[in-house]
């Protein structure tokens, strides 16, 4: 059956999974969450298991995708011709019923594809997770954006509905000869908003975030986000710019917080070092080269906030955006595609080995 694809996690792979990754993932896991509160361990590894099934199942069934979307497409051909049956002998519109099987035709495939993305990114997140021994969680996750958006508003307080937290990772770094403890993942959330006719408009979004935890209280808590026009006009109000020694980083950024620029200067002008504001510049721009051609953007640029023990990155679009792996020649996870997700990883733990150096 076609729509068997949507459920890959079989009866008979459970098992394996279950050797194959118990054998990896750490027993006894104390992650850190900004929240305060740890990761249920047990309903990760669950659904762990669930995600290794599918991969089991897609390594001992090769070709399954490649049938599964020609079924789809026989399905589609038949249709066609039960259209041009009925229409001759019947005095039903050829015109009406094949219009409704194209628009039936498109969302299949759309639901195929998206499906078939959705499964690839859960396997290589699911691997490089299983090689570093962090803790991954695929589903969305509303009460987790709740807390985020409450200890972290100006990051997370965004959109107007379906907000929610996707495939997030909880783990450990070794920086300097310590451990110091991360969480990442992707942040969706739509925007509402009405034309001048009245009519509703929604807008879909996902970024990504990266969050560290620090070895010692921050005293200032501050706010990097991308320079424009708004910015250049609120502080022409406000004063609230910071200038620093590097020209590309004033351009770059701009600067929220609470209190006078006075009090706060000397403080956040040390946590940002010149090395610390070159690595925030070269992720910026490699952040505004975009995520494809029809990705909406929510933010141009990479957002920084530094509050109490931890850092917060942020920036548009999804962490993984394309992937080598091709289900219709293989099942095999790319290194490609596990290196370019730990290639981003790995980007904002350089960043943060610098803010850390200071405050050791």
């Amino acid at each position: 059956m076609v729509f068997g694809f949507l459920n890959l996690a079989k009866e008979e792979h459970i098992e394996q999974a279950k050797k194959e990754l118990y054998s990896n993932l750490p027993q006894n896991h104390e992650e850190w969450d900004p929240t305060g509160k740890s990761p249920v361990v047990s309903l990760i590894k669950e659904k762990n298991v669930k995600n290794h099934a599918k991969y089991l199942f897609l390594k001992n069934n090769p070709g399954y995708v490649k049938k599964t979307f020609l079924k789809i497409i026989g399905i589609i051909i038949l249709a066609f011709t039960i259209s041009r049956l009925l229409s001759h002998y019947t005095q039903t519109s050829f015109f009406i019923m094949n219009t409704l099987i194209i628009i039936g035709s498109f969302i299949l495939l759309i639901v195929f594809h998206f499906k078939v993305q959705s499964i690839r990114r859960d396997l290589i997140k699911l691997e490089v997770a299983k090689e570093n021994n962090y803790l991954y969680w695929p589903d969305k996750n509303h009460k987790l954006w709740r807390d985020y958006a409450h200890k972290y508003t100006e990051v997370f307080n965004r959109g107007d509905q379906d907000q929610n937290l996707e495939d997030i990772f909880w783990g450990t770094t070794n920086i300097n000869g310590k451990k110091h403890n991360f969480t990442s993942g992707l942040f969706n959330y739509t925007r509402v908003s009405r034309d001048n006719k009245g009519n509703t408009k929604h807008q879909k979004f996902t970024d990504h975030y990266f969050i560290i935890k620090l070895p010692r209280r921050l005293e200032s808590r501050f706010y990097l986000y991308p320079e424009g026009v708004i910015s250049k006009i609120a502080n022409f109000f406000t004063n609230k710019k910071i200038k620093t020694e590097s020209i590309k980083f004033n351009d770059t950024f701009a600067f929220s917080y609470k209190g006078k620029k006075t009090d706060k200067h000397m403080n956040i002008t040390q946590i940002l070092t010149p090395r610390v504001q070159e690595e925030l510049v070269k992720i910026s721009d490699y952040k505004k080269k975009g995520n494809g051609f029809f990705t909406r953007r929510s933010t141009n640029g990479l957002s920084v906030l530094f509050a109490e023990n931890a850092v917060v990155f942020y920036a548009p679009g999804r962490i993984l955006r394309k992937t080598k792996m091709n289900f219709f020649k293989s099942s095999d996870i790319k290194e490609e595609d596990k290196n370019e997700l730990k290639k981003e990883l790995e980007t904002m733990i350089k960043v943060s080995d610098e803010i850390i150096n200071y405050l050791d």
